[in-house]
């Protein structure tokens, strides 16, 4: 079943990186021992086995990938053994490439089994991780923790080594299907595919919504009823093991389209809303190309959610509109009425409100506003709250950011686990600095790094109830380090290094803030060391 397999085998580490370290025992010399033995293991099966360093030489991270892609492998091993920052007991530890499905997390699931009946060990779940060798192209990485290294023994090498090779072979005796090639007919998709695999289990979705998928001569078609969107299929065989899921996107044909001008007075700047619809009356997909002309002057749009809006700038009594859009031609004339209404350019803003005495006016995403009151309260986020008193025309009016601008656009994630209140006042502080935030409870640690890892962001937060109060960083995490530096400074507390899945996994810089509750002079140590941290520079690192 091994017979004719490429496998990578990626002994962890080397040279002046020594992993782990227990006494004399240290972690690159077990990963390159348990490596050599398995490669022996393997190439008796009739696997053609390579490996990313065969001596105690160091191997950058990036190089380790790129030799893995170039000898057109099948399976990338990258083997370790652990470091704990506190008492944890003993376990095996598997990651795999990060994905939601995907033949890498079923070899995981069959690797963590048989290294855990091999060293009579217990076993975590394994983990979807973000390390830097498991992002490659090829369709099977893991990476193993057999054992923390402070329990090692001179035995544990073959043990370890036959396990891995038990949790190879277990998975290709099961197979999984992959999808080979893609042709793309009318409402049809047709996916070449090699392995077996079962309708009943497999799964195609465009946003969510499940298509018909039918198994035809070898080969699958993917039935398209749910217009536009972001088409998912995950093919399964008889096991359940996934094939590599197959991810694009589909745009159908557009159908009709509706036109909205706001406010429609004549003689000021408008806005413009253009909404496109499929032959199943459907938004069509983002990222379409779309050009307009009004009254002459021409620009490029891409639809979002379905559709384009802008500001026309061209003063008239009415405006004459031509889009081109998927090699389609529309032409529509929009007739202005009389009236009178203010029209304001905040400048920089995007988002947020203009309140006056009889209602409140959105900011549209250009800083646009529209008002037929002349006397305004501006409340644009990321800015100070001015009052305005608009004029004749076109009002440019100027705000003045909040914290320098520092939030504007930037990410934040914020999980909670036991300090609710301090977590949503955070989040209103700081979307109100201009920062997109996302706040969610630490329910368990997968979950919440799923959701972390999915928002991508630039910060990451994660306040937890402690007795003593404390902060925490991954190691490895060098701009984690510096903000919890800047954060215990201004708490006057202690910072440590820690081991959280959490902290490790997504991108940006990761924060564990322990403490025994929050209140305002909490939260305002907190947004300042924020501040602090993306001002940048050693003079904003203290308190």
């Amino acid at each position: 079943m091994l017979e004719g397999k490429r496998i990578v085998l990626d002994p962890g580490h080397g040279g002046e990186s020594e992993g782990a370290v227990s006494g004399n025992v240290k972690e690159k010399d077990v990963n390159l021992q348990v490596a050599l033995l398995l490669k022996k293991f393997l190439e008796e099966e009739g696997a053609i086995v390579f490996m990313t360093r065969d001596s105690d030489t160091a191997v950058s991270l990036r190089d380790r990938v790129a030799f893995a892609e170039a000898v057109d492998a099948e399976v990338f091993l990258s083997i370790h053994h652990n470091a704990s920052y506190d008492e944890r007991p003993n376990r095996v530890e598997v990651y795999y490439r990060w994905c939601d499905e995907c033949p890498s997390g079923a070899l995981a699931q069959l690797m963590t089994q048989a290294l855990s009946e091999e060293l009579e060990l217990p076993s975590r779940i394994p983990y979807p991780a973000t390390y830097t060798v498991l992002r490659n192209r090829l369709p099977l990485s893991i990476l193993t923790e057999a054992y923390y290294l402070k329990y090692h023994s001179p035995d544990l090498i073959e043990r370890e080594a036959r396990g891995l090779l038990e949790g190879l072979r277990r998975f290709f005796n099961y197979g999984y299907p992959t999808i080979r090639g893609v042709n793309v007919r009318e409402n049809i998709i047709e996916l070449h595919t090699s392995g077996t695999w079962d309708s009943l289990i497999s799964s195609a979705h465009i946003n969510g919504k499940r298509l018909l998928l039918e198994k035809r001569e070898g080969k699958a078609l993917v039935h398209l009823t749910a217009g536009s969107g972001n088409l998912r299929v995950v093919l399964r065989n008889y096991a359940g093991i996934p094939s590599e899921p197959l991810e694009m996107t589909i745009n159908n044909v557009i159908s009709t389209y509706v036109m909205d001008v706001y406010p429609g007075i004549k003689r000021i700047p408008n806005l413009i809303s253009i909404y496109f619809y499929d032959i199943y009356g459907l938004p069509i997909g983002d990222g379409q190309e779309v050009l307009v002309r009004v009254n002459g002057e021409e620009a490029l749009f891409y639809t979002v959610g379905g559709r384009i809006s802008f500001v026309a700038s061209v003063e008239a009594d009415e405006y004459s509109v031509e889009i081109e859009v998927q090699g389609r031609k529309f032409s529509e004339t929009l007739r202005l009425s009389d009236g009178k209404v203010y029209y304001a350019r905040i400048r920089g803003a995007w988002d947020g409100f203009a309140i006056g005495e009889k209602r409140t006016y959105p900011i549209f995403a250009d800083g646009s506003v529209f008002s037929p009151e002349k006397r305004l309260k501006v409340v644009a986020r990321g800015y100070q709250t001015i009052d305005v008193d608009l004029d004749e025309g076109v009002s440019e009016v100027e705000v003045y950011p909040l914290y320098e601008g520092v939030f504007h656009r930037k990410k934040v994630f914020i999980a909670y686990d036991g300090l609710k209140d301090l977590a949503h006042e955070l989040s209103s502080m700081l979307w109100f600095a201009g920062a997109t935030v996302r706040v969610e409870a630490y329910e368990n640690e997968l979950e919440i790094t799923r959701k972390a890892v999915n928002f991508d962001g630039d910060m990451l937060v994660y306040l937890k109830g402690m007795r003593e109060s404390a902060v925490g960083y991954y190691e490895m995490d060098e701009a984690g380090k510096r903000l919890a530096r800047i954060i215990s400074s201004r708490l006057q507390v202690f910072s440590m290094p820690m081991s959280d899945h959490l902290l490790i996994q997504p991108f940006g810089a990761r924060v564990m803030v322990g403490l025994e509750k929050g209140g305002q002079k909490v939260l305002s140590a907190l947004v300042d060391s924020l501040y602090r941290f993306l001002k940048g520079g050693k003079e904003y690192e203290t308190a």
